[in-house]
């Protein structure tokens, strides 16, 4: 997880009062001591504080732009409309054939099928979220 870390040395002491053998020997070994003990609690209290951190950081960041419901809306109907003008086209290129009544109920046909899928997609995702 983390690097491995130096250890460093003792600075040299002040000239103050003598201490004891125990003490002296716990100071030797101190700062290799210190960092495991901050690495130890470290690992100890990443695991309980990461939830409150992480609230914290979506609090501050704003909502995603992807949950837009107007978006995905506006996607449907720019998505709709191309898919109706290939199929426009292969109805307009049966004119010949079926004659313009057939063409036009044609058209009519693939813009009401478009309609009623954008209206119940709105309906549908609309409803859901209020």
């Amino acid at each position: 997880m983390l690097s491995p870390q130096t250890t460093y040395p003792i600075p040299p002491q002040v000239a103050g009062p003598e201490t004891p053998p125990a003490a002296h020997a716990q100071q030797q070994v101190g700062p290799e001591f210190n960092e495991q003990f901050i690495e130890a609690l470290a690992q100890r209290l990443v695991p309980r504080l990461m939830p409150e951190i992480l609230y914290h950081v979506r609090a501050a960041v704003p909502a995603s732009k992807h949950d837009n419901p107007f978006g995905k809306s506006l996607a449907l109907a720019i998505v709709s409309l191309a898919l109706m003008i290939p199929l426009v086209a292969i109805i307009l290129g049966d004119l010949t054939l079926l004659g313009i009544a057939a063409v036009l109920i044609g058209i009519g046909l693939v813009c009401l099928a478009m309609v009623l899928v954008n209206v119940t997609f709105n309906i549908m995702l609309f409803r859901t979220k209020s």
